[in-house]
């Protein structure tokens, strides 16, 4: 009998416990239906309140800290938010919207790499409802990319999300500024004209269709899509700048190309004054162009663009110790390559020789044959110059030189072989030809220039060959030659 009450009495202690334990899951999903109401009535504070009552009542359930997290970030309280997500992931390690929301906040705040370390973690542990949940990882990890200068790992994530959610007016956005830096003009024209099918709110997209048009030579295109942007919004300085290109390289209306350019820098677009200043360049009006250079350079003081062209102004205008400052300055504040330190310098003696500046031209020519004794480009403006001025044997000198670098080079070979004709060493242009023609046999012209050295050297049997053999390969003037001289 004992045996049976404590049976009974342990049978009554299971049932109450059964009991409590049912009473508090009904407790529990009662609170939870309350804190999602109040999330949906965006009562923020009421749902941190009974947030941290459901913490306190079931600290081993993460649903509190979750709503509580979410509640917190809504009102802009990222520190607490931030703690409480942490809290989720210690009690569900393998909570996607955890690791979502968390990375959002990082993504905002432009901590890059914990918001990605979020998002790869998220999409690590997801099991998701929809393709599209999915799709929005990939995206805002894109857009976290793209903040990271990260283009090309930006494109596969956009890629992908626009596999989980085909044809999105967001995704596809994104792809198609990514297409348009590609150079990818007609796909990222199709992306633009479904976004604008989908949103047709989205004005951007409009704008970015002219773009692509413009790139696509479509300018008729271009310039009806740019309009109908500008009839719906007319404060971005970008269409007014695609609008004056229009005008300046397929309308060539230089008038409204200036008037374009103007209301493009009016409206914030800064690019425009250098475009503002090539096209007063081109009008030889130097004083505006310079001005805008000099405005330009505010905004972007390390293009070497601005200072090369500022320097062609100073030469144009006959003020050289302004432009050697400015070009001396642009040389020293820029880390250059050879070639381009090459290619400024000979662009600067050009412009010297232009203006009547001779001796600066070959000062300069010489100190930058100096820095690089055997850059071609150099050498052969030296070249040339010393043609000119009929310094032939000096020409021939060089020439050489340039030969020993580049053995097989039949341009420079020719070169020489013309040169030496030039001075009547017909025997010294009979072995370049002979040299030139072992290389690149099947060039009529050359067997043709040999045979006319020949006649020059009385070797009338040896020229009526090449003649021949050049007539054989098409050539009219040996023809003519073979006719006139080898009857």
């Amino acid at each position: 009998m004992k045996l049976v009450r404590i049976g009974l009495a342990l049978l009554f202690v299971c049932i109450n416990g059964f009991n409590l334990y049912a009473q508090q899951k009904k407790n529990q999903k009662s609170d939870a239906f309350r804190i999602l109401q109040l999330l949906a009535q965006e009562d923020y504070k009421t749902v941190i309140e009974e947030s941290t009552k459901f913490i306190l009542a079931n600290p081993a359930n993460f649903s509190g800290y979750f709503w509580r997290a979410e509640a917190y970030d809504k009102l802009g309280d990222i520190h607490n938010s931030k703690i409480d997500l942490y809290s989720v992931i210690n009690l569900r390690p393998d909570f996607t919207n955890a690791y979502t929301n968390l990375g959002y906040i990082y993504q905002k705040s432009e901590q890059h790499d914990s918001a990605l370390f979020c998002y790869e973690n998220a999409l690590k542990y997801g099991e998701f409802d929809t393709d599209e949940e999915k799709s929005y990882l990939y995206y805002n990890k894109a857009l976290v990319h793209l903040e990271m200068k990260n283009p090309t790992i930006a494109y596969q994530d956009l890629k992908t999300a626009n596999e989980y959610l085909p044809n999105d007016p967001y995704i596809l956005y994104q792809l198609g500024l990514l297409e348009i830096d590609n150079g990818n003009y007609k796909l990222a024209r199709s992306h633009f004209l479904t976004v604008q099918l989908k949103r047709p709110d989205q004005i951007e997209a409009r704008l970015n269709i002219a773009i692509c048009k413009y790139n696509l030579e479509d300018y008729d295109g271009a310039f009806k899509d740019v309009n109908t942007y500008l009839s719906v919004s007319s404060d971005k300085g970008y269409a007014y700048f695609l609008k004056a290109k229009l005008y300046d390289h397929y309308y060539l209306d230089d008038e409204k190309a200036l008037e374009y350019y103007t209301l493009s820098i009016e409206f914030g677009y800064n690019y425009s004054y250098l475009n503002r200043a090539m096209k007063y360049m081109e009008l030889d009006d130097f004083n505006a162009a310079e001005s805008d250079l000099l405005n330009w350079k505010q905004y972007n003081s390390f293009n070497p663009i601005i200072w090369m062209m500022l320097t062609s102004i100073y030469i144009e205008t006959e003020r050289l110790e302004t432009a050697n400052s400015y070009f001396e300055e642009l040389v020293n504040s820029y880390s250059h390559s050879q070639d381009t330190l090459v290619e400024m310098y000979l662009l600067k003696v050009e412009l010297l020789f232009e203006n009547g500046f001779d001796n600066e031209a070959i000062k300069d020519l010489h100190f930058i044959n100096e820095l690089y004794p055997n850059d071609t480009k150099v050498l052969n403006k030296i070249i040339h110059i010393m043609y000119l001025n009929g310094e032939y044997d000096l020409v021939i000198d060089k020439v050489s030189d340039l030969i020993d670098l580049e053995p097989d080079n039949h341009d420079l070979i020719v070169y020489r072989a013309r040169v030496y004709s030039r001075i009547n060493n017909y025997v010294a242009s009979e072995k370049d030809y002979s040299r030139v023609i072992e290389l690149q046999p099947s060039l009529s012209e050359y067997y043709f220039s040999r045979g006319l050295i020949r006649l020059k050297l009385k070797k009338r049997k040896e020229a009526c060959s090449d003649f021949n053999k050049a007539a054989s390969m098409g050539n009219i003037d040996a023809q003519y030659a073979l006719n006139d001289e080898c009857r």
